[in-house]
């Protein structure tokens, strides 16, 4: 090869690499990449999770002018590479160059006709292996959808290959077989659901313009049709009309499905059953893309759109399956009749305003009616010239005041620029020079950097507003609707397919971060997921339950973005009790690198940093309070783990040296282990659950010997089934099944409410309860079989029962304060307000004179402590129901005194005071004692005694 050659394939390299495409140059002939022929060539991709991955395709051409295509299909870059720019180029080099890139795209469309036909070959392959689809499959059982004809059952697993530089797929057997249709009726694919309802189609598979329907050929050329998007809103549909429904798959096949129904019926009436996502951004910056394109379709072909609407706080139900699942099919037969035969005279319950005439137009009415179903948005039929600028290697994402900000398609991370850094080196952080030379070209030679600029900054003032806290996703678990989505650093996996971060489209932005490795070719079994959960049973926990949530917390905490509740946990035991074995062993190998693994003299500022927009578990080793700064460093993290544990978003804001806000959203699963924990009352239990292991010492001479036994053992299954591969197989099983996940999620949360009182213990343990009910099956679970197991097992340990709430911390440090008081004769005493309050209601006013005349005298023990409760500002008296004690509210002295260092002594305690059961706030101010006289609350006696026995010390 000449120097000239060799020098020329390097810069071809060297651009690739630019443009974040990383060619492996190893073949599996043992020749090497690029090879320059111009034909297109397809190649491994390094620092991949597989190493044979074909995800890089290429053409290269070393004849003048030297120029070359490539592209990496997993995250969407393409790019172009020439040895000369362009505009220094002759025009017949231009000609040669443009003939290349026709060149090129003929090779590509035969390379996707080679993947279509062999999608096709499967597909048949995979029919051939079918049965009829039973009503009884976990998918239809779930939906309530009965198995209409055309929807099949796969019997047993099929291998079938796509392309032969990849290694074989497996159809599973249980999953449903929607078969895609030509609209000649031929087959060229199929969509596969399994039981949890995970949808893939086949790769290659020919998606535009084919579909799959349900129902019969309609006999009257007139007769409504239905198109819907996926295969169970369209079956809702025919289940609720008896239409012909058409199922094209997603919004973006609608127009070219319904002009090809429009052509095979032309006479047909088409209703579009359109999805309502009212809360997805288009890349055009529209919003709703189901009715949206639903419209676009409808205005193409002469037809009507139905849609469902919900309730605001209804944020994931979108689909008419949706409306029939929560309002049933007579709604979904309402909504599409009121579109179909639309009222033709006025509503008399809603009459025109008085200004309008109410008249009624014969040529404008059915065209009324029509643009009524149809209305679109301002943004009228046409894409804006600015939605698309900078597609295939950047994003424009919006503006926020002087900032704009963009993201690139070969390093998917949010850049922020204001306007004086949009110089030549940022611009070449967005897209390779020669595309700017290409777009953007100067009038000798070069950019016309000041036009490519204005372009930018055009684009994102079109997007508008950009707030990152609110539109950027980080690494983790996320639902679009009723989407699952997984975040793994460099790539999406959607709906358990991996997509690059360019091809997903939403109106979320998913920023790239550091890699986190998923098996998504090798999913963990159940039966090594049962294995999972026996290792964490076996433990020696002080109550058997803690096994069972430490398990399901380990299922759930790398995905918990998705969960509205994230419950912590704490492991906590004595000395030699194991927990370096539960959190090394088992907790860190298990999570390995989903989680933030910190350890005891991390900051908060440190935690948040760390995590940015992530949702991923922290780990938390070594939290053991040396000291006084060491308590509060640690409170302070305590802190951020409440606010992630919230069933709202856990916006942080923080302010900036620039007098701005920037936000921070907490959505974390915490594991904390130490000797002691430091979960203090009931806003802590409720939040962390305490997981102890039993303590070695009190075992007896036999016990410590089996125990050793046990633990050999238990350090087998470890090294076993806990290897390095697992974690990941794990997650992608889990992955897999998210959406049983959530389900399960809503069912032991309502069962677990129910059985032990509380929604927020029912928030706290179902999540975990799901994760670990995830292990043992993916069959779908019902409120009433999650009760069964509750109340089959003892909760004591883990309802927070004992925990003690905020109101009753409060009267435990009122009623324990030490008060020292003056004696009758001058010394003095020292008591709780608790025994003073004893004294005041229960003591006997008078007393026995001694004096042997049966004279009776003032009690003045109980003056004493009743002119001592007075000078705090509490009173005690008798009311109808009994003793009560009216407690002041604003005495500086009972703040400065009995609050004094506590939590409540620059609160309102009055708010405290209120809630408890029984308490009131008096009418006025009262008298307590000389120089106090405040508003006060009036509280039951028995609520600050916990209806004690009266003191026996009477006299």
């Amino acid at each position: 090869m000449a120097d000239s050659d060799e020098k020329k394939i390097l810069e071809f390299i060297e651009a690739m690499r630019s443009a974040g495409v990383y060619l492996d140059t190893a073949t599996a002939r043992g020749s090497s990449h690029p090879i320059a022929d111009g034909k297109i060539h397809r190649a491994n991709a390094q620092g991949k999770a597989k190493a044979k991955n074909q995800h890089i395709w290429y053409v290269l051409h070393l004849d003048s002018p030297a120029s070359g295509a490539f592209g990496d299909l997993q995250t969407g870059v393409q790019d172009t590479w020439t040895e000369k720019r362009p505009s220094t180029m002759t025009p017949a080099e231009r000609a040669a160059l443009k003939q290349r890139m026709v060149d090129t795209q003929r090779q590509r469309d035969e390379e996707r006709a080679a993947l279509h036909a062999a999608a096709t070959a499967a597909a048949t392959a995979i029919m051939a292996s079918t049965e009829k689809a039973p009503a009884t499959h976990a998918y239809l059982a779930r939906k309530r959808l009965p198995p209409f004809p055309g929807l099949r059952h796969l019997k047993t697993n099929v291998r079938y290959v796509i392309d032969p530089e990849e290694d074989a797929r497996t159809a599973r057997a249980g999953s449903l077989v929607v078969p895609i249709y030509t609209p000649a009726g031929a087959l060229v694919s199929v969509q596969l659901i399994d039981p949890a309802g995970t949808k893939r189609f086949l790769k290659g598979t020919a998606k535009e313009g084919n579909y799959h329907s349900i129902g019969k050929r309609p006999e009257e050329p007139g007769a409504v049709i239905a198109i819907a998007e996926g295969y169970s809103t369209a079956a809702r549909v025919h289940e609720a009309t008896g239409y012909l429904t058409i199922a094209a798959f997603d919004a973006g096949n609608l127009a070219s499905v319904s002009k090809a129904i429009r052509e095979k019926y032309p006479e047909a009436r088409l209703l579009f059953a359109a999805d309502n996502d009212r809360l997805v951004k288009m890349p055009d910056g529209r919003m709703n893309p189901g009715l949206t394109k639903a419209r676009d379709a409808a205005d193409a072909v002469g037809g009507v759109v139905a849609y469902p609407e919900f309730p605001d706080a209804d944020i994931e139900l979108t689909d008419f399956d949706d409306l029939a699942q929560k309002y049933g099919l007579d709604r979904v037969t309402a909504v599409i009749d009121a579109v179909i035969n639309p009222p033709v005279g006025p509503d008399e319950s809603n009459p025109p305003p008085a200004d309008d005439t109410g008249g009624y137009d014969p040529d404008f009415g059915a065209e009324h009616e029509e643009a009524v179903a149809t209305t679109r948005g301002a943004d009228g039929d046409a894409e804006h010239p600015l939605a698309s600028f900078g597609d295939h290697h950047f994003r424009c994402l919006g503006v926020d005041e002087t900032t704009l900000f963009f993201q690139p398609a070969n390093v998917a991370q949010v850049i922020a620029l204001n306007a004086a850094q949009l110089s030549a080196a940022n611009m070449m952080r967005l897209a390779p020079l020669q595309w700017w030379e290409t777009e953007f070209p100067g009038t000798k030679e070069g950019v016309d950097w000041k036009a490519a600029i204005n372009a930018c900054m055009q684009a994102c003032m079109y997007r508008r507003k950009f707030v990152p806290h609110n539109s950027v996703r980080g690494r983790g678990a996320w639902f679009e609707g009723e989407t699952a989505i997984y975040h793994a650093g460099d790539h999406l996996i959607v709906d358990s397919q991996e997509k690059s971060f360019h091809e997903h489209r939403s109106r979320f932005v998913y920023d790239e971060g550091e890699t986190m490795a998923v098996d998504m070719e090798s999913p963990a079994s159940t039966a090594e997921a049962r294995g999972f959960l026996k290792l964490s049973k076996s433990l020696r926990w002080v109550s058997p339950l803690s096994g069972y949530l430490l398990a399901g917390w380990c299922v759930v905490a790398p995905v918990c973005g998705f969960l509205k509740w994230r419950p912590h946990i704490w492991v906590n035991g004595p000395a030699g009790s194991g927990k370096s074995t539960v959190m090394d062993k088992i907790v860190k190998r298990c999570l390995a690198a989903t989680a933030l693994s910190v350890v005891g003299n991390t900051t908060e500022a440190g935690v948040r940093g760390a995590l940015g927009m992530d949702a991923l578990p922290i780990i938390f080793d070594e939290v053991e309070p040396k000291d006084q700064n060491n308590q509060n460093r640690i409170r302070a993290i305590m802190d951020l783990a409440r606010v992630a544990a919230s069933e709202g978003d856990g916006l942080i804001l923080k302010g900036t040296a620039n007098q701005k806000t920037k936000g921070f959203r907490a959505r974390s699963m915490f594991v904390f282990a130490s000797i002691v924990t430091q979960i203090e009352g009931y806003a802590d239990e409720s939040r962390i659950t305490q997981l102890t292991l039993a303590d070695p010492a009190q075992d007896t001479e036999e016990e410590k010997a089996e125990n050793k036994k046990h633990y050999e053992q238990l350090l087998s299954d470890i090294v076993g089934l806990l290897t390095p591969a697992f974690s990941k197989r794990l997650l992608a099983r889990t992955i897999m099944h998210l959406p049983t996940l959530r389900s399960y999620v809503d069912v032991f949360t309502v069962a677990a409410a129910q059985h032990l009182g509380s929604q927020r213990l029912g928030d706290q343990l179902g999540p975990m309860l799901a994760g670990a009910y995830l292990l043992n099956t993916t069959k779908p679970v019902t409120v009433a079989t999650a009760l069964e197991w509750l109340r089959a097992n003892d909760w004591t340990d883990h309802s927070a029962k004992g925990a003690t709430k905020d109101s009753d911390r409060f009267l435990q440090h009122i009623t324990g304060y030490l008060v020292r008081h003056n004696t009758p004769e001058g010394g003095t005493w020292e008591r709780t307000i608790g025994e003073l309050l004893e004294l005041a209601a229960y003591a006997a006013d008078t007393l026995p004179a001694n004096d042997g005349y049966g004279t009776q005298e003032p009690n003045k023990k109980k003056g004493s402590a009743i002119a001592a409760l007075g000078r705090m500002g509490i009173r005690v008296w008798r009311g109808e129901a009994g003793f009560v004690v009216d407690i002041t509210t604003s005495h500086e002295s009972f703040k400065r005194l009995v609050l004094r260092n506590t939590e409540w002594a620059s609160t309102k305690y009055r708010d405290i005071l209120k809630g408890i059961p029984g308490a009131y706030s008096g009418k006025g101010n009262r008298y307590f004692s000389s120089g106090i006289n405040t508003p006060f609350v009036t509280v039951p006696l028995n609520a600050l005694l916990r209806e004690r026995v009266p003191g026996e010390d009477d006299g």
